[in-house]
């Protein structure tokens, strides 16, 4: 099962695309045109749905669903053309293809 990678943009416009997963950390992915204010993103693998918010400060992502703390590694950052993630295999694992 996969999820959509979900972007929002201030004006509620939603973009969704997938990536492969190459390991590399940290990786940017850039493109967008808009800077993310939500990003949901999920692997092609038993790897969980990951959530960070324009809010959230550092580098840290929540895993959801779940009630443990923030992780980091995983979405880096929210940037001004698309995001940036880790090597943590719940975002870049090698050959897995992320939504």
């Amino acid at each position: 099962m996969s999820l959509l990678l979900i972007f929002v943009q201030p004006s509620l416009a939603q973009v969704a695309g997938s990536y492969l997963g190459d390991g590399r950390n940290p990786r940017p992915l850039t493109g967008m045109g808009f800077q993310p204010v939500v990003l949901l993103l999920r692997g092609e693998s038993t790897t969980p749905t990951l959530f960070r918010s324009r809010t959230m400060a550092g580098d840290v992502s929540k895993t959801l669903p779940s009630a443990t703390g923030f992780a980091a590694g995983q979405i880096i950052s929210l940037d001004a053309d698309g995001f940036t993630v880790g090597s943590d295999a719940a975002a870049n694992a090698l050959g897995v293809t992320f939504h």
